[in-house]
């Protein structure tokens, strides 16, 4: 019946359905899990790398930088002489990924200025002359421009001072927000060229992958620190944003973000590509190339362990978050910022596997697997494709819901396969067991027979290639050719005196000398064997069935002790027979398609043949049976490959 048919496919389909429902809507997290793995790996093995030329230099304060300078925390006209000297070398501007909350309190000054208060002596604020640390700072902001940090905080703190952001009115409502921000003393926010937010958002899973383009402070739009030390860069006064769009503006800087504001990371690169890193004890000795610097935007931050700033990413990495923030600043001057692919593409990719699922199990076994891994594969090379342009297209989801739905409907296909199968063997032994009953009519003494031991001719036959056949045939043509050839093999075998002892499958099992003695039973086995291997390639040359792939008729012949007897009950009776001769005939018949034969005969049916007949083809293992049998084929040309297959049966 039609439904039937389509029965596979739609469970399929079901299962689809309920695997992208299961995924967006009960499940989310584990959807945005598999996002997060597919969009990572893309980038991974995308090939990217950057071309441009650096465009971000990063100061860092390292273990060795400690060991040469200090402990830290350090003063603060530590930083001030890296401002300075990196300026001297020509950086295009500064930005310090270090929070300078608070006014100074370490230098000199500071502290005299603090003794003074503490104890009414104001005559001490005089005791240290010259300028406090948050002073010099200041002062080197003035000659490099310099763009400083701030960090969100729960409530409280005065909006941190940063260049306007332009955007629609409410916009904000998706970004990072907080309730607050602690921002550097109004001494260096005076001289700072802008603040931007130091916060670095790591995600569920302990990674960080994202950086925040802006932020949202009481509903006021703030820019990050690698946003605002771009801006700088490039000069222009105002940040544009259209979070609609997605895209942020800042002169001649531009580029993608995410809804909620974010820029996603790329992976490190090549050697050589991405930040410059130089140790801040060789800037404050000066020991460093002023070319390093000319022209760049210099990040200073720390990486030793002391300061605490190391994060993980994806693919293996870790960074401390000066080299994130520089990263970041890195593919917004260059104009490298990645972007999720549309929703119109990811929900056409998810309903393309839905559909693909369906029809997969449709094709025959072979052609449904290799259509479903080049569905699978399809979908990871159109997002290692699409990431070569910074667009990140998740394989996983849709891969996974093809890849699930499609081996259920596989599976469900084989089982329905089996099933059908079943039920042709079961009929076939329906139509066959009125032979056994009138050979019993005819002769009622052989009515439940108790068994008894005699010497038998087992001749088996294969269909080669039946399995493929049934997969890629119609039931109606199917059941046509097998009923022409079991017809004329039947009809063979009857006239040389054999019995059809079953039919399984496509396979024919023949008994010669049973159920009552046959006079030259092996001969007659070897002649009916002739007949049907001449009689069968007749018939699968024939442009019908050759069309339908329609395989060559193996045959295995042995001859010796068996015991045969009815089996069964009442009007279901089996005459068969059991014993080694039938195992051997069975193995012979399968060692055709090792030998290149189509018929192979073994030693107790060749010992009964007159010489002449048959031919040595040499010794073998048969399984089950033992080393070193000898085996024969009829007289004729040796088929091709045939001398090196002896040669191969012989060694063992």
């Amino acid at each position: 019946m039609m439904w039937r048919r389509w029965a596979v496919p739609l469970s399929a389909l079901a299962v689809a359905l309920l695997l992208v429902l299961g995924l967006s809507v009960v499940a989310p997290e584990a959807r945005a899990r598999l996002v997060t793995f597919g969009e990572d790996a893309a980038l991974a093995y995308s090939g990217w790398a950057q071309d441009a030329p650096n465009r971000v230099v990063i100061v860092n304060i390292d273990s060795a930088s400690l060991q040469e300078v200090g402990p830290w925390p350090w003063r603060r006209k530590l930083i001030a002489m890296m401002v300075k000297a990196v300026g001297r070398a020509g950086a295009s501007a500064v930005a310090v990924d270090i929070l300078f909350a608070g006014a100074d309190t370490r230098s000199p000054a500071a502290m005299a200025r603090a003794l003074a208060q503490a104890t009414g002596r104001t005559e001490l604020a005089r005791t240290v002359p010259g300028p406090d640390d948050d002073q010099l700072f200041a002062a080197a902001m003035t000659s490099t421009p310099t763009v400083l940090g701030f960090a969100l905080a729960p409530a409280g703190g005065a909006t941190p001072r940063s260049a306007p952001v332009l955007m629609p009115a409410g916009a904000a409502e998706g970004f990072w927000a907080a309730a607050g921000a602690e921002a550097a003393d109004t001494t260096l926010a005076a001289a700072a060229a802008g603040q931007g937010a130091l916060a670095i958002l790591t995600e569920p899973d302990g990674v960080v992958r994202r950086v925040p383009v802006v932020v949202s402070i009481e509903g006021a739009a703030l820019p990050g620190l690698a946003l605002e030390a771009s801006r700088v860069v490039s000069g222009a006064p105002f940040i544009r944003l259209d979070p609609i769009a997605g895209r942020f503006a800042a002169g001649a800087v531009q580029g993608r973000m995410d809804a909620r504001g974010f820029l996603r990371l790329l992976p490190r690169g090549r050697p050589g590509r991405g930040p410059i890193s130089v140790s801040a004890a060789d800037v404050l000795a000066g020991r460093f190339d002023p070319d390093q610097f000319r022209g760049r935007l210099v990040m200073i931050g720390g990486s030793a362990p002391e300061i605490g700033a190391i994060r993980s990413l994806p693919w293996g990495e870790t960074a401390a978050t000066v080299e994130i923030q520089a990263r970041a600043a890195q593919q917004m001057l260059l104009g490298l910022t990645p972007v999720s692919a549309s929703a119109g593409m990811v929900w056409g990719s998810v309903a393309l596997a839905v559909v693909l699922s369906a029809l997969i199990p449709l094709a025959p076994p072979i052609l449904a697997v290799l259509g479903l891994l080049a569905g699978v594969g399809a979908f990871v090379m159109l997002s290692l494709r699409l990431a070569q342009d910074l667009i990140l297209f998740d394989p996983v989801f849709p891969g996974t819901v093809l890849l699930l739905s499609g081996l259920c409907g596989l599976v469900a296909s084989f089982a329905i396969s089996r099933r059908q199968a079943a039920r042709i063997r079961q009929r076939f032994e329906q139509h066959l067991a009125p032979q056994v009953v009138a050979r019993i009519v005819k002769a009622p003494h052989l009515m439940k027979q108790s068994g008894e031991r005699r010497v038998v001719t087992a001749l088996f036959t294969d269909l080669e290639g039946f399995s493929a056949m049934t997969r890629r045939t119609g039931p109606e043509r199917l059941i046509e050719m097998l009923d022409q050839y079991f017809e004329g093999i039947t009809a063979i075998i009857l006239r040389h005196g054999g019995m059809v002892d079953k039919i399984v499958g496509d396979a024919v099992h023949v008994l010669f000398n049973a159920p009552i003695d046959q006079p030259d039973h092996a001969l007659s086995a070897l002649r009916c064997a002739t007949e049907i291997a001449t009689w069968s390639e007749a018939l699968r040359q024939r442009p019908d069935l050759a069309a339908d792939g329609f395989g060559r008729t193996r045959i295995g012949i042995e001859t010796g002790p068996a015991v045969v007897g009815d089996v069964g009950r009442g009007a279901k009776l089996d005459y068969t027979a059991h014993g080694d001769v039938i195992n051997t005939a069975a193995r012979l018949e399968a060692m055709n398609k090792e030998l290149g034969t189509t018929i192979c005969v073994g030693p107790g049916t060749a010992s009964l043949c007159p010489p002449g007949m048959l031919r040595a083809i040499g010794r073998v293992s048969i399984r089950g049976i033992g080393d070193g049998v000898e085996v024969f084929t009829t007289l004729g040309p040796d088929p091709p490959g045939f001398a090196l297959l002896r040669k191969e049966h012989a060694k063992r």
